[in-house]
């Protein structure tokens, strides 16, 4: 009888390719979630976001003996401030509505501003994405926002200032 010889190790080269299939695996789920899974998340929380900040806004006038609170455009600055401390009864009045009062809830509003003058029949919410993944998907926000709020117009799109502008027209401000 020959001599046997039952090697039951891997070779160099079966470990090399083990360890690049396990490489590939893992580069291509890192490049799923950071271009497919993240961005559709964030996309998903910013539109819920300003889904409830405009249902919000909607119901001021109920408040407010039928027209939405009166906020000139320096007013505010930053939703996502405490802004109870304002001396601007109006300006508590629309940051109040938009989060229940509670400046935790607030921090997702960093950077956006409301505004209706008082002279005016328009009022806006301008919503800020600094930390948007890519600029391009506003527009899957805007589009998002548009589908469950009707009446608003969300189409002004600034991908320079990561700002979403939706504006209501033929309403009371006061």
């Amino acid at each position: 009888m020959g001599n046997i010889n039952n090697n039951k190790g891997l070779t160099l080269a079966e470990i090399s390719l083990s360890l690049l299939i396990v490489g590939l695996i893992t580069i291509s789920s890192l490049w799923l979630y950071k271009n497919h899974i993240s961005p559709s998340q964030y996309v998903s929380v910013a539109s819920a976001n300003m889904i409830d900040a405009l249902g919000r806004i909607d119901k001021t006038p109920g408040y407010n003996s039928g027209g939405y609170y009166a906020v000139e455009i320096a007013d505010i600055t930053d939703l996502g401030q405490d802004l109870s401390g304002n001396s601007n009864v109006k300006v508590v009045s629309i940051w109040a509505a938009l989060t229940d009062a509670n400046a935790k809830i607030a921090e997702k509003y960093k950077g956006w501003d409301y505004d209706c003058v008082s002279t005016g029949t328009t009022v806006r919410l301008i919503a800020k994405f600094n930390d948007i993944p890519k600029t391009i998907l506003l527009y899957e926000i805007a589009k998002n926002v548009k589908e469950r709020n009707p009446t608003w117009d969300c189409s002004s799109v600034n991908e320079g200032n990561k700002t979403i502008t939706c504006q209501k027209t033929n309403i009371i401000c006061k």
